[in-house]
């Protein structure tokens, strides 16, 4: 790694820790002001918004994730061109690729390494959200809903309250539908991890109370405290659609190459294999490393380009002396290349309508 090499990636650097807390702050401002009821609600505020933004800012940022990599790309490359340093470069011999290998090759590492925190680190965050009361982004308050927890069993609530931590009118049908749990409400207990009923709760044997022989009585159970079965976290009732962040990328490629008639699954799985590499792409695509960007490799760039550009006079002087592509091509070295020939015609009939149009007069006639 040469000299200018760790000046460009310090320059990268610099820029992609600038883009992420400018990212950083500017969601944490604004989600603040939008949510500050929800914050207000919270049992320990300091504790609850600490845990709150924890849970869901990596998630936030690492949707952003391409955007933080191309505009920190794009700013390491204007402070180079805006302190002329990449000119100096091209003076020196070191083409434009070679010279910005230093923020391209990060800006590639960058998608390996989200990657790896998509694998590795997301799905367990994902998983600690789920089972805390503070990783539910939003829907904290909500009526009327049902879900369906790992076991299968499905939960039918009237009404729930995170910030408070309890669930009212509450039905739990087991997964083989013979019985069902009516609670008027139910507790979240932090230190259980669980959830508690506070008075006396019934379950009905529905196998029983529909048999064909009838039952004698159909009398429920009562009990109190912990549940017979179910089991959910608080924040699945403010989910109202699950994702595949609680998934790594090895069990979606695994699900996919299992069940290979759910588009959806292959489609997310292609999106979060590409997600981490999109800002490289376009940051690729926008710095010049495209290689279809450059058909004419020795009339925009290399040795015969650069001997080209820096052998050019003015425009004017190829107007008025018709010699003057000749010795052009003859100093760069340029003369049998039909590309320079094509390049200096187009520039000489450009400079030849501009400076006749600039040149030109206007008479107005005389009534």
């Amino acid at each position: 790694m040469k000299r200018f090499d760790r000046y460009f990636l310090s320059i990268f650097l610099q820029s992609l820790v600038l883009v992420l807390a400018l990212f950083t702050t500017v969601f944490l401002v604004v989600d603040v002001l939008l949510n500050l009821d929800k914050i207000q609600n919270f049992p320990d505020v300091a504790q609850g918004t600490t845990l709150f933004y924890a849970y869901n800012l990596p998630h936030i940022l690492y949707l952003l994730y391409p955007f933080m990599v191309i505009a920190a790309g794009m700013f390491a490359v204007a402070r180079v061109i805006r302190s002329r340093e990449l000119l100096l470069l091209e003076a020196a011999g070191v083409g434009q690729k070679r010279a910005l290998a230093a923020i391209m090759i990060p800006a590639l590492l960058l998608g390996v390494v989200g990657l790896g925190l998509r694998q590795w680190a997301l799905p367990s965050l994902a998983e600690a959200a789920r089972e805390s009361p503070y990783g539910a982004f939003e829907y904290r308050k909500g009526k009327r809903i049902s879900v369906r927890d790992d076991d299968g069993n499905v939960w039918f609530v009237r009404r729930y309250n995170l910030d408070e931590r309890t669930v009212e009118d509450v039905r739990i049908l087991n997964a083989a539908g013979n019985r069902v749990i009516v609670a008027e409400e139910l507790h979240w207990v932090d230190q259980r991890a669980s959830w508690w009923s506070p008075g006396r709760s019934k379950v009905y044997d529905l196998a029983a109370l529909t048999a064909p022989e009838g039952v004698e009585s159909g009398e429920p159970e009562y009990f109190d405290g912990a549940l017979p079965y179910g089991r959910i976290y608080p924040a699945d009732f403010a989910r109202r659609r699950r994702s595949y962040s609680d998934r790594t990328l090895a069990q979606l490629w695994a699900d996919s190459s299992a069940d290979r008639e759910d588009l959806d699954l292959r489609v997310a799985l292609w999106h979060e294999l590409w997600h981490p590499f999109v800002g490289f792409i376009l940051l690729s695509c926008g710095g010049g490393a495209d290689p279809l960007a450059r058909r004419h490799e020795g009339l925009h760039g290399g040795q015969p380009g650069d001997r080209l550009r820096g052998a050019v006079p003015d425009s004017a002087v190829l107007v008025r002396d018709p010699g003057a592509v000749r010795r052009v091509l003859a100093r760069s070295g340029c003369k049998h290349h039909p590309g320079a020939v094509r390049h200096l015609r187009r520039r000489s009939v450009l400079a030849n309508v501009m400076i006749s149009a600039l040149t030109m007069k206007v008479e107005t006639p005389i009534c």
